[in-house]
């Protein structure tokens, strides 16, 4: 089947704390089938004053049936893990983000990055896309020590739940300490109370990674 490249307009949701003569920006990125909505609420007050917080809903939508109904979520890439393949890959997600960044006039502010789940796989990447950034926080995922090639010119450090199900702490630490072997920095926190969500015991330990 041929297949062709258009330039065509994309709509983008997003909340934006919007704070006059912001000294930083902070960028969460949700996990999949969330929206930047939810986890704007789950992490409020994790971010302290004078700093402009960005919450996008990711590009591709993938909604879920409650009950009767559909709601709305969304999903910054889709990869199959039985294949080890990427149907669609990071890079729609990254120029979106970085598009969005430059429309809202916000790509000049020294930025942290904080993502979750698979918000967290992504945020490395857009780490290196954006040259402002000076930390990347990642939250119950895997850095893709196999993809990213140290050092990185930003903090990497990550939040983990040693009680996850859904993505294997002790897989999660090996993978960081791949990265700071390669000359990144950063600290891996490992939670024995936490599981795959956004508890009290990680809550904490983020507000306090971003003072």
């Amino acid at each position: 089947m041929p297949k062709r490249t258009l330039r065509l307009a994309w709509n983008a949701n997003y909340e934006l704390r919007d704070i006059k003569n912001p000294e930083e920006l902070v960028i969460i990125l949700h996990g999949y089938q969330q929206r930047g909505e939810l986890i704007n609420r789950l992490l409020e007050g994790c971010v302290g004053p004078n700093v402009e917080v960005l919450s996008p809903d990711a590009p591709f939508p993938v909604p879920q049936k409650v009950n009767n109904n559909y709601q709305m979520a969304y999903t910054w890439y889709f990869f199959d893990p039985e294949t080890d393949t990427y149907l669609y890959d990071m890079s729609i997600a990254l120029d979106y983000l970085h598009e969005l960044l430059t429309d809202l006039k916000l790509d000049h502010l020294p930025t942290r990055i904080l993502g979750y789940s698979q918000g967290g796989y992504l945020a490395p990447f857009l780490g290196e896309r954006l040259p402002q950034t000076k930390q990347v926080i990642g939250v119950n995922c895997r850095f893709r020590s196999e993809a990213l090639n140290g050092p990185l010119p930003f903090k990497l450090d990550a939040i983990h739940g040693k009680k996850d199900v859904l993505v294997d702490p002790e897989r999660a630490v090996k993978c960081h300490e791949e990265l700071i072997t390669q000359g990144c920095r950063g600290e891996f926190h490992l939670l024995e109370e936490s599981g795959h969500g956004i508890s009290a015991e990680v809550r904490s330990t983020l507000t306090t990674l971003l003072q």
